[in-house]
């Protein structure tokens, strides 16, 4: 009887949790070095999906948004950011990695996602009968993504070993792990349209719901809500995180 409760308590969450999109990708090597503002083409693109996504239902984290477009990066030291994004990696439904645009590579960003993403995708080893469950792996809980998209723009270079691990997670993890390759940035907007679905206007409204709910018991018992939680949004920030 318990175990049924707990199933049907369990299904409940699934059902009305928010789906969150984690959006990775440059930031710095498009900043001007004296105003620290991005090159507006990035800006138009990264919006263009971070609305995209918001319209069909979904949370969005993006450290370009976050940090106001690179107004707000100033006291930010490595060990904040990485502190942060890697909190919000491990609440995120999908993942958005994209490592380089317009032939430019960022190795920060995979050193910053491949690893907490790989500690998530362990987590389907220990699956049993299909079922995709969370597990504990040195002292943390984890949960598998239901999806990480790995986006290579064409004729970029890659670093060999990079591209070693990534070859192994597409072997391991054929249907969560995904490598696409684009042409330009323009493709990103489509790209992320099929990959992350919309999600049903009656799940929404009972996502805000349990979420108001969760919060106000937290609230009178004292406690935190998940931290990576609070980085995603369903509209845009009006003040840096």
């Amino acid at each position: 009887m318990f175990l049924f409760i707990k199933d049907i308590f369990t299904l409940m969450i699934q059902i009305t949790s928010p789906s969150r999109v984690f959006l990775s990708g440059p930031l710095t090597m498009f900043a001007d070095k004296d105003t620290g503002h991005l090159d507006q083409d990035v800006v138009r693109a990264v919006k263009a999906m971070i609305s995209a996504l918001r319209r069909r239902g979904h949370e969005v984290f993006s450290a370009h948004e976050l940090e106001q477009w690179g107004k707000a990066t100033k006291g930010l030291t490595m060990a904040q950011i990485s502190k942060r994004d890697i909190s919000a990696i491990n609440s995120a439904d999908y993942v958005f990695i994209l490592p380089n645009w317009n032939g430019t590579y960022s190795q920060g960003t995979i050193f910053l996602e491949l690893a907490p993403l790989s500690l998530r995708l362990d987590a389907l080893r220990n699956s049993l009968g299909g079922v995709i469950a969370s597990h504990t792996r040195n002292g943390v809980k984890v949960k598998p993504p239901k999806g990480v998209i790995y986006l290579h723009h064409k004729g970029a270079k890659e670093d060999p070993d990079f591209r070693r691990i990534i070859d192994g997670l597409r072997g391991l993890y054929p249907n969560h792990f995904e490598y696409l390759e684009l042409s330009k940035p323009s493709e990103l907007v489509r790209i992320v349209r099929e990959r992350a679905p919309p999600i049903p206007k009656v799940r929404r409204a009972l996502g805000r719901a349990r979420l108001h709910i969760t919060r106000e018991v937290l609230g009178r018992l004292k406690l935190r809500h998940h931290e990576g939680a609070t980085y995603f949004t369903s509209k845009p920030r009006r003040k840096p995180i």
